[in-house]
C-alpha cells in the first residue's frame, strides 16, 4: 500500500501479538514481532526495532527454520546498524547467511548492503553481492531493491555515473515489499 499509518499498523501488530501470545500461537507470534521491527525500523525507532527483532528471533528460532528466522535476523542487523552497534550488525547479517535457504541471497545481499551503504563500509557488502551477481532475480521488487543498495554502495564511492546506471532501472510510486520504499 502507498497509503495507510505505520504508526497504527504497529498498534494493530501490538494487539495481534497480545492475542497469539495467549493462544500460544509462538509462530505466529514471531511473525508479528518481525512485522513490527520492520516498521519501526521505518518509523526512525531503531531500539524498539531491535526489541521486537529480538522477540522475534525468540519465538522463531523454535518454530521456524526458514525464511522467518532469517528476516528476523537480518531486522535485528538493520536495528543494530542504526543504535551504532555495526560490529554486532555484521554478526546477525553472518548468523542470518549461515542459516538462510538459498533462494534467501538476495534479501541476504540487500540488507548486508544497505547497511554497509549507509553506516559501514561499502567495501564489505562486496562478498554478499557476488553471491547474487550471477543468480537470477525474478521478482521485480527485489530487482529495484538490489539497484538501490548497488545505487547508493556507488555514491559512496564517488562513482556518479554508475550510481545513475543503477538508479535508471528504479520505479516510482509503486507498492514494495520494502517499507517506505515507494
Amino acid at each position: 500500500s502507498l497509503e495507510g499509518s505505520l504508526e497504527a499498523t504497529v498498534q494493530e501488530l501490538e494487539s495481534l501479538a497480545e492475542l497469539l501470545r495467549r493462544r500460544g500461537e509462538h509462530h505466529f507470534l514471531g511473525v508479528a514481532h518481525l512485522n513490527t521491527a520492520l516498521i519501526r525500523i521505518a518509523l526512525g525507532d531503531p531500539q524498539s526495532a531491535l526489541t521486537s527483532a529480538q522477540r522475534a528471533i525468540d519465538h522463531l528460532s523454535d518454530t521456524s527454520a526458514g525464511v522467518e528466522l532469517v528476516s528476523a535476523c537480518l531486522a535485528r542487523a538493520s536495528a543494530l546498524s542504526y543504535v551504532g552497534d555495526i560490529g554486532d550488525a555484521r554478526l546477525e547479517i553472518g548468523r542470518a547467511s549461515g542459516i538462510a535457504p538459498a533462494g534467501q541471497a538476495v534479501e541476504i545481499a540487500i540488507e548486508a548492503a544497505l547497511i554497509e551503504a549507509y553506516l559501514g563500509e561499502p567495501g564489505k557488502a562486496r562478498p554478499f553481492l557476488e553471491v547474487v551477481d550471477d543468480v537470477p532475480v525474478a521478482s521485480a521488487d527485489f530487482k529495484e531493491q538490489l539497484a538501490f543498495a548497488r545505487a547508493l554502495l556507488r555514491l559512496r564511492a564517488n562513482d556518479i555515473a554508475a550510481a545513475r546506471m543503477e538508479a535508471a532501472v528504479l520505479r516510482y510510486r509503486t507498492p514494495s515489499s520494502a517499507m517506505a520504499f515507494e
